[in-house]
């Protein structure tokens, strides 16, 4: 699936099925996400690239 780039907002949910009101929802800011640069081949992995 392909990201957009751009600003992004993310949360973080922290989900307890054992305490009851312990679940949390964090707030982590936003990032900054840059355009991708497309692969070779989509067989292959980005630790296969880096090795030339």
């Amino acid at each position: 699936m392909k990201r957009a780039a751009g600003t992004h907002k993310l949360k973080l949910y922290v989900i307890f099925d054992v305490y009851v009101g312990a679940d949390h929802d964090i707030d982590l800011g936003e990032v900054e996400v840059a355009e991708g640069e497309e692969s070779k081949s989509e067989g292959e992995s980005s630790d296969d690239a880096m090795e030339g």
